[in-house]
């Protein structure tokens, strides 16, 4: 399971997957790949210092994934690069970055192959559905560059808002600035030109989206595909606000600054640094820290209703 044994088997595709204290969710998401059709896969998984008996499970019941294990400071990015670097060691051709909170489907993994034998060398992002409404989807590719008519305000976008409709997506594949690590399937090749994750600008959240800006600004196609995806268990996400209006102070002050809710204000600026044009990077700053407090406060769905209401 580990390697190929001759060149005529069939792609190998290597899963690389960080996880933390998530003993239940990491046991659904390996049983979930070991129900896959397409099995010539290797999985590794960097446990960085579980306390929840992570490790001792990988032990006792998944002797065929390859293991590593952290100390508690690797943190999400430089936890998915070892993973990554595993991967590559074993010679596989395609790595899928594979967040231990998404289950893939059965014929996930044999959707990728075919894909990419009509899309050789891009990236294929499958579409995230919420795992409770599979209905409705919560990622389905982004955009990246400046507001239209607004030149000086640039900003990574969702084509599709949360929950939109499955029905309402388009069957083909289209093209996406921007993926995350929710079983994006990238061929190895990528990583040799672009490089690993950027783990001291983005230790914990933002390096999927600042490697994804990487690979699309530098030529590399990347592409959604509308007919393969993945389940996520959207309410465990690290930058989740959810919750009493009572604690919202408190929740958004982790949301801006803590690095396991996400540091939104190391990470934004960081990432407009890096990636937009000069004249952009503070307007824009502002801009997407104003448009956090006013979703976090719930203000932001008071303003569309009144504009709604407006408009009809």
């Amino acid at each position: 399971m580990k390697t190929r044994v001759s060149t005529n088997h069939p792609p190998l595709i290597g899963i690389a997957i960080a996880s933390f204290n998530r003993k239940g969710r990491l046991r659904e998401c390996l049983e979930a790949i070991n129900k896959s059709s397409y099995q010539n896969v290797f999985i590794c998984v960097v446990d960085d210092g579980s306390s929840d008996g992570t490790w001792e499970m990988l032990q006792a019941d998944f002797s065929a994934v390859e293991v590593i294990r952290g100390d508690g400071n690797l943190w999400w990015c430089e936890a998915t690069n070892k993973a990554i670097g595993a991967c590559l060691e074993s010679s596989c051709d395609y790595v899928v970055l594979l967040n231990d909170d998404c289950l893939v489907k059965k014929d996930t993994l044999a959707k990728f192959i075919k894909r990419a034998e009509e899309y050789p060398g891009a990236v294929i992002a499958p579409i995230t559905l919420d795992i409770n409404t599979p209905d409705q989807v919560w990622w389905a590719g982004s955009s990246w560059g400046p507001l239209k008519y607004v030149p000086f305000i640039w900003l990574i976008r969702q084509k599709y808002p949360h929950r939109t409709p499955i029905s309402i997506i388009p069957k083909k594949p289209y093209t996406t600035s921007e993926f995350t690590g929710r079983g994006v399937f990238i061929p190895s090749i990528i990583f040799e030109t672009v490089g690993l994750l950027d783990s001291d600008l983005f230790p914990q959240h933002g390096s999927d989206n600042d490697f994804s800006l990487r690979v699309t600004t530098s030529g590399n196609q990347a592409l959604v595909d509308p007919d393969n995806g993945v389940q996520l268990y959207v309410e465990e996400g690290g930058q989740n606000v959810s919750g009493s209006l009572i604690g919202l102070p408190v929740r958004f002050f982790k949301l801006m600054f803590f690095r396991k809710h996400g540091a939104a204000a190391r990470y934004w600026w960081r990432l407009l640094k890096k990636h937009a044009p000069t004249h952009a990077v503070v307007p824009s700053y502002v801009f997407i820290l104003t448009l956090i407090f006013l979703r976090v406060f719930k203000i932001l769905p008071i303003i569309y209703k009144l504009t709604n209401r407006k408009n009809g």
